[in-house]
């Protein structure tokens, strides 16, 4: 509380008179104290026009600066959305490498569940333990198909790279998770 203090009245000594100016672009002092004036505006969701009215700014002066404040606010809720996706990704992977290895126990158990009635001579049920492991086999292809293709599928980071032209990162983090 004692920071905000003094940071307001910082600021308010660089916004005092000797600092503006009445022509032409604004000093960092009066751009501070448009900053001020017209956050509250963007706030509560006010039109460019509405708030320009209120305020007495100049319409493009308004709008340069509620341009300014959607950037800051779609960067930080950006980041914090690709690493939300990053991590949900990880998780999604992990848990195809439960399911898989688990898949993979289980079929182990069929192959001795196999070896144990061709021993006793009971053919039905190695016939249906064969389906049984077949089954559990094409599970496991599936789920490991599924797993590359998360893994090769565009997260919002990778997107975000692709945008700014940086194709080549993005190749060299796939190689990295496949190997």
């Amino acid at each position: 509380m004692q920071n905000q203090q003094l940071i307001t009245v910082t600021v308010d000594a660089i916004l005092s008179q000797d600092n503006i100016h009445d022509r032409g672009r604004p000093s960092k002092a009066e751009e501070l104290q448009i900053e001020r004036r017209l956050r509250p505006y963007f706030a509560k969701s006010q039109s460019a026009t509405f708030t320009a009215q209120k305020t007495g700014y100049n319409i493009k002066t308004v709008t340069k600066y509620f341009d300014k404040f959607k950037q800051e606010l779609l960067e930080s809720e950006t980041q914090d959305f690709i690493q939300r996706c990053r991590e949900e990704k990880e998780r999604s992977l992990f848990t195809y490498d439960d399911l898989i290895y688990s898949l993979y126990e289980a079929k182990e158990d069929i192959e001795y569940l196999i070896k144990v009635a061709k021993k006793m001579g009971n053919l039905s049920q190695v016939e249906k333990l064969y389906r049984l492991k077949l089954k559990i086999m094409q599970d496991i292809g599936n789920f490991v198909s599924a797993k590359i293709n998360l893994i090769n599928t565009a997260t919002a980071s990778d997107t975000a790279k692709l945008l700014q032209g940086e194709d080549n990162d993005i190749q060299s983090d796939k190689m990295e998770k496949i190997t």
